[in-house]
């Protein structure tokens, strides 16, 4: 699986490796919450994205989710995890200047893609990491000086067959997750 992630990033550096005058890369930080599964307690995530989206409707992104105390069946706050890692592709609207001064920019999108789904169980240290997928819809406000506000909601699924540990069905283990974050435009 680490080889697979390594390969995920060193396709996601080269789709967005462009030359400065772009400003098509962004930065998003932010916290979520996940829910729609009996496993998910709705507990603070951390998120975070890196991305490129210029002014075509199209753009890649690393979504990575880091959710302390995931699971509602096992152990204390520290004692279970869950950590999600994404490639995905983005398709937002057009981002349309025609010369105007704007104030904001406003891109809804839809993503989807798939990576690495990673639990961390009980205070035996039970581990499973393997293929996951998300499909999310959002929106992307952000202003002239490149500051702006980013929501979305996404589902993830992971991509195992059937198998029950630790009363978590890791075959048919999936989630919501909604979030907002503060992004950088540059």
């Amino acid at each position: 699986m680490r080889q697979l992630t390594v390969c995920l990033a060193v396709v996601f550096v080269a789709a967005v490796a462009r030359p400065a005058y772009a400003q098509g890369s962004y930065v998003n930080v932010g916290v979520g919450v996940s829910f729609g599964s009996s496993d998910a307690q709705a507990r603070p995530n951390l998120v975070g994205d890196v991305g490129y989206l210029a002014r075509s409707p199209i753009g890649v992104e690393l979504d990575i989710d880091y959710a302390p105390s995931f699971f509602s069946n096992a152990g204390g706050y520290s004692e279970n995890r869950l950590t999600t890692v994404m490639g995905n592709v983005i398709v937002a609207g057009f981002d349309r200047d025609r010369g105007r001064r704007r104030r904001q920019v406003l891109r809804p999108y839809v993503t989807g893609g798939f990576g690495l789904m990673s639990e961390h169980i009980g205070p035996n240290g039970f581990s499973d990491d393997h293929l996951g997928l998300d499909v999310g819809v959002g929106i992307m406000v952000v202003s002239r000086r490149q500051l702006g506000v980013r929501a979305d909601l996404r589902y993830f699924q992971d991509l195992v067959g059937s198998g029950t540990s630790n009363g978590i069905d890791f075959g048919s283990f999936h989630f919501v997750r909604a979030s907002i974050g503060l992004v950088a435009s540059f």
